[in-house]
């Protein structure tokens, strides 16, 4: 009685395998790429959510707490002009608004720094952020404190509410707007749009 040697694979079968592998290797790498730039995606808009927030929440803190400025003692006017300028950038930045106010209530965490309640704001986009500067009230030699709020703005719009209709800018030497409409664009977002009333507007 004669006996059989084992049979081998062929070579087609051999060809079969590593083909099957090969497909089920590069879907298994396609799932996990798939699942990292998911992760990417949600990680950055994540950040983006929070940094929308963190810029809202700040807008909100300056512009809602906008003041003219307080009178003087024996001055006959109580504010100056320009307490709350709004006005245009040139051309070349997209015709965005430069806003500069005062506002009262400057943080100061527990009152732990002898410094003045009030704060020269400004806003502006600069090299395509948009950044708040800020100094303080009344000092002698201001240093500007400068601060990007929010990176990649393609333009920063404003208008104002006087009490009766809105308005593209405000220059007054005693009263601020009664409310702001600001109006924020950028290649990440296509718009962020928010009204903020002033407790001081009359």
């Amino acid at each position: 009685m004669t006996t059989q040697s084992p049979r081998g694979f062929t070579l087609l079968e051999m060809l079969l395998a590593i083909t099957v592998f090969a497909v089920m290797s590069a879907a298994g790498l396609a799932i996990l790429q798939g699942t990292l730039r998911a992760g990417q995606q949600v990680q950055q808009a994540t950040g983006d959510i929070t940094a929308w927030q963190r810029l809202m929440w700040r807008l909100d803190q300056d512009f809602s707490q906008a003041v003219a400025r307080p009178r003087l003692p024996g001055s006959g006017t109580a504010g100056s002009a320009g307490d709350f300028r709004l006005q245009r950038e040139s051309e070349t930045d997209n015709g965005s608004h430069i806003v500069t106010l005062l506002r009262s209530n400057k943080l100061n965490p527990g009152g732990r720094f002898p410094r003045a309640s009030m704060e020269w704001v400004q806003w502006r986009i600069s090299s395509g952020a948009l950044v708040r500067i800020s100094w303080p009230y009344g000092a002698e030699q201001p240093n500007p404190v400068t601060q990007i709020v929010l990176p990649e703005v393609s333009s920063f719009h404003l208008r104002v509410f006087n009490g009766a209709q809105w308005q593209p800018n405000w220059l007054s030497a005693n009263t601020v707007p009664q409310a702001v409409e600001i109006t924020v664009s950028g290649p990440r977002f296509s718009q962020l749009q928010r009204v903020i009333p002033i407790v001081e507007g009359v």
